[in-house]
């Protein structure tokens, strides 16, 4: 029996043998798939010879899930994932194959009643690389697992978990890792208002191949309080949160330690100016959620999409350094896919001005669905990564629509032999804040709040914030509000106040017709230095007619600093979005931004960047979908650019078992020396539920300078699901 048959028949066997036991209730499903795939990419290059690659692959693939109920409370899970590929590559000279395999088994026993849950389990994810000419590679991780829940009506919850994880290859002295992770946690809500959190956990991290063993104990608490008071005239609420992390070290080789940095708060935008703007809240990148999307798709967009970068960030509470970042995302990806990102990092002090640090080398790791970013150490509060979505250009991005950022974690790494034998560290942070109605029946409150971020070799930053704000409809048609506080506190050892205002008045007139006017400022002095911002910004947005709605925005802001230097900008927002039948939409798009700088040491400069972005979308049938896109993009420093774009979709078929789907996009940007094409048909026959015979082909042109890539892509897939 040769060793790539061994996969598929030992999952078999074991699925038979628990099959025979008589039980009632239990259930086998799976699938199998075989996919051929023929690859050729031709480079045209004026500089050099012209070139041809040709790939082929021949994958095999057997998927199995078989659970057992023994008894109302008692189950258990057997499953197994097996597949090889025989990937051949011809660069003209002759071709060479490799073959991959991938063995992946699973079972789980889970015992479950309305008080507890317990269960224990085992995986093991095995990843040979056999080339034709060569010794073969085998990365193998295996896992096994316990873990029981004990869930008390009006008690304490708790959770104990036991990990064991062995991560090894066919050469122990390149790879050889065992980590052992015991984690307790516990939840207990004495009374509604009041919440107690309890998270402790050890971590033996033995690198036999690196030569570093170390010792990880955390634990942590979390208390939370939010209540209404005086027949709901008060709010009050505060989250405090403390937790210790010491770790021991004993190193005799060349590896490497990550410490965990731990932020304050996670921060997210769509933005393509990712040097100027501010990101927005996001808390969902660093809920410890590795499953659940945080909002962020890295898939390719849908035709008229925003394809604009993503920017991931983090606020650390004070300056931290950090060198690493892992970008959590939903699923696995295969290298052709993930290796097109491009990752770039950014530093700021203020979440406004940012500063580029510099390209970040990324690896998504084979057994966990985490990019690593390693870059230059940078000492900053606040970090960040940006990257472009999926692009249309890399073949079958079409395939991957949604690729999901679901958390974004920072690291120090530190050589291991640099490390103290022993580094702990305690950290404290408080958020505390009061809102009462100062008037019965009035709109008028007094807010208090405070904050406090504290850790051990670190400096505390503190901040205590008073503040009055109200509200008042005047008439049907007219109403406003305004805040005055006033924020005193201390951030990098250096005292630090603040004055923030805003007020705004909005009148509604018509049902169809909103505008306002805010008036916002903030001045802030640090230390010895300070900076002074205020803004007036007119909004409006208007259904002038059905199928018509407008937006604009104008505003006009000055900031000034203790320099003496001094920006004073206007800008404007407008769109347009124009549906004079369902099967059309037009939608337009205008920004424009004026910065004048002046004062200071720099001379005065006067900075103009101008946004046009026209979009056509036409539905004729429920089949036919045709769109088309023009932009152009003025910035300081950079030449005009204009992108135009084209995108058309085609279901002749959309009814019965049999479908094909015609796809063509085609991109035009000036800076390049040529437009991008993809055509892609597809031809699907779906036999049953879950069974399906499909063929792709997809022809891929594009320019990049001088140098003309063309792709050509015709693969099939069976699959029999059961």
């Amino acid at each position: 029996m040769t060793r790539r048959a061994r996969g598929p028949i030992a999952l078999l066997a074991l699925l038979a043998a628990l099959a025979a036991i008589p039980v009632r209730a239990d259930g086998l499903d799976g699938y199998v798939e075989i996919t051929g795939s023929d690859a050729k990419q031709t480079t045209e290059d004026p500089a050099g010879p012209d070139s041809e690659v040709r790939t082929k692959s021949f994958l095999r693939r057997v998927n199995l899930d078989f659970i057992k109920r023994l008894w109302p409370n008692f189950r258990i899970q057997v499953g197994g994932f097996w597949e090889t590929n025989d990937l051949t590559t011809d660069l003209g000279s002759g071709d060479s194959t490799t073959t991959f395999e991938r063995l992946r088994p699973i079972f789980i026993v889970q015992w479950t009643t309305p008080l507890q849950t317990s269960q224990a389990a085992y995986s093991r994810d095995e990843r040979t690389a056999s080339p034709d000419a060569g010794s073969d590679t085998k990365d193998v991780r295996e896992t096994y697992s316990l873990s029981s829940s004990w869930r008390p009506e009006g008690l304490p919850t708790a959770l104990v978990q036991y990990v064991r994880t062995n991560r090894f290859g066919n050469d122990r002295s390149v790879l050889d890792r065992t980590q052992d992770l015991f984690r307790l946690t516990s939840e207990y809500h004495p009374v509604e208002p009041l919440g107690l959190q309890y998270y402790g956990s050890y971590e033996d991290d033995d690198n036999r191949a690196g030569r570093v063993h170390s010792r990880t104990l955390t634990q942590g608490a979390r208390v939370t309080y939010n209540d209404d008071l005086w027949n709901d005239r008060t709010v009050v609420g505060a989250d405090y949160l403390v937790n210790y992390r010491k770790t021991d070290v004993t190193a005799s080789g060349g590896g490497e330690i990550l410490f965990p940095v731990v932020p304050l708060a996670g921060l997210s935008s769509i933005d393509d100016t990712p040097g100027l703007d501010p990101l927005g809240p996001n808390p969902a990148l660093i809920d410890g959620n590795r499953t659940a999307g945080a909002g962020v798709n890295l898939g390719l967009p849908p035709p008229g999409g925003d394809d604009r970068p993503r920017n991931l960030g983090l606020d650390l509470g004070s300056p931290s350094e950090v060198n690493t970042l892992r970008v959590w995302i939903d699923r696995e990806l295969p290298q052709e896919i993930w290796s097109t990102f491009s990752w770039t990092v950014y530093r700021s002090e203020d979440n406004r001005d940012w500063t580029l640090v510099g390209a970040a080398a990324a690896v998504l790791d084979p057994f966990q669905t985490f990019f690593e970013l390693r870059f230059s150490a940078v000492t900053s509060r606040y970090l960040k990564v940006v990257v472009a979505p999926l692009a249309p250009a890399v073949p079958l991005a079409q395939n991957y629509p949604e690729i999901l950022v679901t958390e974004l974690e920072p690291f120090a790494s530190r050589p291991a032999s640099e490390v103290d034998t022993s580094l702990s560290r305690t950290s404290h942070i408080l958020n505390a804040s009061a809102r009462t109605r100062i008037l019965e029946g009035h709109d008028l409150f007094y807010e208090l709040s405070y904050f406090l971020n504290a850790a051990t070799e670190a400096p505390t930053n503190w901040t205590v914030s008073n503040g009055v704000s109200g509200s008042k409809k005047f008439s049907d048609v007219l109403s406003g509000l305004a805040r005055f506080a006033r924020e005193d506190g201390e951030e990098s050892n250096q005292k630090r106040v603040q004055y923030v205002y805003t007020a705004a008045l909005t009148i509604v007139p018509l049902e169809a017709f909103r505008s306002s006017v805010v008036f916002s400022g903030r001045d802030e002095e640090i230390g010895d230095l300070s900076t002074d911002t205020m803004s007036l910004t007119i909004l409006a947005n208007a259904r002038v007619y059905r199928g018509v709605d407008v937006t604009a925005s104008a505003g006009r802001f000055r900031v000034t600093e203790s320099a003496g230097q001094r920006i004073d900008g206007t800008q404007f927002n407008g769109g347009v979005i124009v549906t004079p039948h369902p099967a059309l939409t037009f939608t337009g798009n205008y920004q424009a931004r004026t910065d004048e700088l002046s004062g200071g040491t720099r001379p005065d400069e006067t900075q103009n960047s101008h946004t046009t972005d026209l979009g056509l979308a036409f539905r004729p049938l429920a089949t036919l979908y045709l769109f088309a896109s023009y932009r152009v993009d003025d910035r300081p420093g950079i030449d005009r650019r204009t992108t135009r774009g084209y995108t058309a979709s085609w279901s002749p078929l959309p009814a019965g078992s049999v479908h094909l789907f015609l796809y063509y996009n085609e991109t035009d940007q000036s800076d390049l020396e040529g437009p991008t094409r993809n055509f892609s048909p597809r031809l699907r026959w779906d036999i049953r539920r879950g069974s399906y015979v499909e063929v792709v082909y997809q022809k891929l042109t594009s320019q990049i300078l001088a140098q003309k890539l063309d792709n050509e892509i015709l693969s099939g897939t069976l699959r029999i699901a059961f």
